[in-house]
């Protein structure tokens, strides 16, 4: 905006307090390269940020498992199991199990499955 014309920023304000939006054409270049560039992940494809042992959390969270009842399954202690589920919802960007679980199965990256 230090480049723009007197005219040009009394247009921008009048524009911006008519409820108009304003974006420097300066920034717009950056903007479209970025997003041009960014991939956006398939379904499914997310598990590749989860490490082994996190999709085998995961997939018995899915299946309803305990924290302890999973450190029993995978012989490790229930403290590293929750340290899994931190590292899991961290990369789903969520705050319960219950979110990390249904978005799981919303991406493919695990099933339900059958209880007997």
């Amino acid at each position: 905006l230090k480049k723009v014309r007197q005219e040009e920023l009394i247009k921008i304000i009048h524009d911006v307090i008519d409820n108009k939006s304003f974006l420097d054409p300066d920034l717009i270049d950056s903007l479209f390269n970025k997003l041009k560039h960014k991939k956006s992940p398939l379904k499914g494809e997310e598990n590749q940020n989860l490490t082994k042992r996190e999709l085998e959390v995961l997939q018995y969270m899915v299946d309803g498992s305990t924290d302890e009842g999973i450190a029993k399954l995978l012989f490790i202690s229930k403290f590293t199991v929750r340290s899994h589920i931190r590292n899991i919802f961290q990369k789903f960007n969520a705050t319960s199990k219950t979110q990390v679980v249904s978005k799981a199965i919303g991406r493919g990256i695990v099933r339900e499955r059958e209880v007997k």
